[in-house]
């Protein structure tokens, strides 16, 4: 792993990612992003993919790792990095395994030069970064770290269907804390704010994400060197619809 200055480690502690997705709490408010819903999206698309047996697969952005332990129950070796601690640990102690690892890793740094068959970064596990130069560097990332003729599929919100994104404060009491949040579009950023009132203890977390257009990926993709395939507009893999489909999904190739 290449050696960044204390500026690259300074910058990354103060990144809003570095700090949220560390604590119970995110795990909490999603936690309907479960196991079941994973199963449904990965057999769908393996089901049209006939990848060879023995894939290796990278699950990049992995969190806990639920998209991971499906993929390797379908006999692929898989290797998921996260840049969260407590995912990493969390996923190494439940599910570690013969064929299936887990590792911290800044998907900013490198990731290898044509080692994986297949690369999946899912469920708007990107677009983090306030420089946009960064976004790109992970597709570069990515398209090395490939083999020659690999795939990577690419999941991402559909910016075109969120433009009238809705501004209620939303409250919810999960496990006996309270959730109170509050959305908006900030200038190219969908900003989210979630306010956790644990007992007598409250903290607020912040999730920003780029407001990036289908066309917009459609050029990245392209100027790192991917031809993409098929794209879907939701986890059904129905027909991606600009103005109506709430997912963009690409399937890209080296």
């Amino acid at each position: 792993m290449p050696i960044h200055s204390l500026a690259y480690f300074c910058r990354m502690e103060n990144e809003w990612f570095a700090t949220w997705f560390n604590t119970p709490y995110y795990h909490q408010l999603y936690k309907h992003r479960d196991m079941n819903e994973a199963r449904s999206f990965i057999d769908r698309w393996l089901n049209i993919m006939n990848l060879p047996a023995k894939s290796h697969i990278l699950d990049l952005a992995c969190g806990r790792g639920r998209h991971a332990v499906h993929l390797h129950s379908h006999g692929y070796r898989v290797s998921g990095l996260d840049l969260s601690d407590e995912n990493i640990q969390y996923a190494n102690t439940h599910f570690k395994t013969d064929g299936l690892s887990f590792f911290r890793r800044d998907m900013r740094n490198d990731l290898g030069n044509n080692q994986y068959d297949v690369v999946v970064n899912l469920f708007t596990s990107f677009g983090y970064f306030d420089d946009p130069q960064d976004n790109v560097e992970v597709f570069s990332n990515i398209y090395r770290a490939l083999k020659p003729g690999g795939w990577f599929l690419f999941d991402y919100l559909n910016a075109h269907s969120i433009s009238n994104i809705n501004t209620e404060p939303e409250h919810k009491t999960i496990e006996g804390n309270t959730f109170s949040i509050k959305r908006g579009i900030h200038g190219d950023k969908i900003v989210k704010s979630i306010h956790v009132q644990d007992g007598n203890k409250a903290n607020t977390y912040y999730e920003k994400v780029s407001l990036i257009y289908p066309e917009a990926f459609y050029t990245m993709l392209q100027d790192c060197g991917f031809t993409i395939e098929k794209e879907w507009g939701d986890y059904e893999l129905g027909t991606l619809d600009n103005h109506q489909s709430p997912r963009f999904i690409a399937l890209s190739r080296k």
